[in-house]
């Protein structure tokens, strides 16, 4: 969803709409997706403290829920700069959560002025690491295949407006064996509507690297339609299978795949019923 024309020419005319404490001028980076890839492909949550990144959404919260990068937080705009380009409170949207440990990296999910002004902003407050990600969502899926993750709410709002999957583009695939998407073993069913494209029948892992089956044909066969919108849910402990897949799906040319984490479980917790 779109920020307000008005807002939009307003950060065009000119930076100095945007009032920061400090008017030096900062230098701003950008980031580009083999460099941003390779610097979040480490990030584990369980070693935040060693090594971490604030990559930052400035999306609206629908857009957000409907499909982030990996490891990205949301951060409204509207919380750290108003409609007349004034950073919001001071700045304390920012300076009260992140410190200058780790290097920032905006992008946006609606539009990349905003982006950068709010990145140069972020600067402006004193963060000496701060880069810019142009094209976001569309540049990270769009161009390079690469999956998004949508959270419980935009998983909901795209399952609750496509089942029972009659449209052929807008598929669920779950990743499980067949024993456990029958609920004979380890689940108790699958998702309803979802399509059953066992992560082992398309890929080999061997030491952590993926080699295609078959040349794929285990999707491509199911899903031929490379501008199919695919969606993937996983389960505890199965993360290493939608791995496979997803990067099956990226060698593959799919460009609109995205990874609801840990959905079987969130399923159950929202207290919906499953299919056997």
């Amino acid at each position: 969803m779109q920020k307000s024309i008005s807002f939009i020419v307003l950060l065009l005319a000119s930076a100095s709409c945007i009032r920061t404490p400090d008017t030096e001028v900062f230098y701003l980076s950008e980031i580009n997706y083999p460099e941003l890839r390779g610097t979040i492909n480490p990030l584990d949550p369980d070693m935040r403290e060693q090594y971490w990144v604030n990559l930052i959404d400035l999306g609206d919260r629908e857009d957000f829920n409907a499909g982030h990068l990996p490891f990205a937080e949301n951060l409204e705009l509207d919380f750290f700069i108003d409609t007349n380009g004034y950073i919001v409170n001071g700045g304390k949207a920012i300076t009260q959560r992140y410190d200058d440990r780790w290097e920032f990296i905006i992008y946006s999910s609606s539009n990349d002025t905003i982006a950068y002004w709010a990145a140069k902003s972020i600067a402006q407050l004193g963060y000496s690491r701060v880069r810019f990600y142009k094209g976001g969502p569309e540049d990270w899926q769009g161009t390079h295949g690469d999956f998004l993750l949508m959270n419980e709410a935009g998983f909901t709002d795209w399952y609750d407006a496509n089942f029972p999957f009659g449209d052929s583009l807008e598929v669920l695939v779950d990743v499980h064996p067949p024993s456990w998407f029958s609920g004979e073993e380890q689940l108790a069913g699958h998702l309803p509507g979802a399509e059953n494209i066992p992560a082992a029948s398309l890929v080999d892992t061997v030491d952590g690297v993926f080699t295609l089956k078959d040349g794929g044909m285990a999707l491509t066969g199911r899903i031929p339609w490379r501008q199919a919108r695919i969606v993937v849910y996983d389960s505890q402990g199965a993360e290493e299978m939608s791995k496979a897949f997803l990067a099956a799906a990226m060698e593959l040319g799919y460009n609109n795949v995205y990874l609801f984490p840990g959905g079987y479980e969130t399923w159950l917790e929202c207290g919906r019923e499953l299919a056997r």
